[in-house]
């Protein structure tokens, strides 16, 4: 029987990201804009054609569904 030496156990691993950086990371673009004020993840269900249609609207017109859905709450939330 062969002996593989094995080294010593690690003190210190480094640490994992917060769920929440890696999610900001995946979600981040490219070039990313300085907020100004501080943001807040907002989680909504909606139809699956429905989010198919919209998806597609925006990459035709190059636009991120998060930037359409910021405005339409800016503007709703505007006009009461």
């Amino acid at each position: 029987m062969k002996k593989v030496p094995i080294g010593s156990k690690p003190q210190s691993r480094p640490s994992a990201p917060s769920a929440d950086a890696w999610v900001d990371q995946a979600n981040r673009p490219a070039q990313v804009v300085e907020q100004s004020e501080p943001l807040k993840r907002l989680t909504i269900e909606v139809p699956l054609p429905l989010h198919h249609s919209m998806k597609r609207k925006c990459v035709d017109n190059g636009v991120t569904m998060a930037d359409v859905i910021r405005d339409l709450i800016a503007g709703y939330v505007a006009a009461k």
